[in-house]
């Protein structure tokens, strides 16, 4: 799988980036954020290891990540493109400044 084609941003994955720090960690992968190396802009990189799925689950994973690829709304982190990179999924998202919803609502 490459990038989507409908990816409104240049192709972050062809254009190179330089990983500046891991921002969080989860069950099935890491969330880095990343500095592309010509425009310098800031995307996160979401790395979501595949070796424990099916083949039925790895399936259903990329059609779940294609639908919220093609959804748009103002209160949704967008995901821009992805890619397989060996035994993980890779995704390039919008990156949130004010870091994860945890961290914005009021306790």
């Amino acid at each position: 799988m490459d990038s989507f084609p409908d990816s409104p941003s240049a192709d972050v994955f062809q254009e190179g980036f330089v990983v500046d720090s891991e921002i969080g960690r989860g069950a099935t992968g890491v969330v880095y954020k990343i500095v592309t190396r010509e425009s310098g802009r800031t995307f996160a990189l979401k790395r979501i290891s595949l070796r424990s799925l099916t083949v039925p689950q790895r399936a259903q994973k990329l059609k779940a990540i294609r639908y919220l690829t093609e959804l748009h709304h103002p209160n949704v982190i967008r995901n821009l493109q992805a890619k397989i990179v060996g035994p993980d999924l890779c995704l390039i998202m919008e990156f949130a400044s004010d870091g994860d919803l945890a961290q914005v609502l009021p306790r």
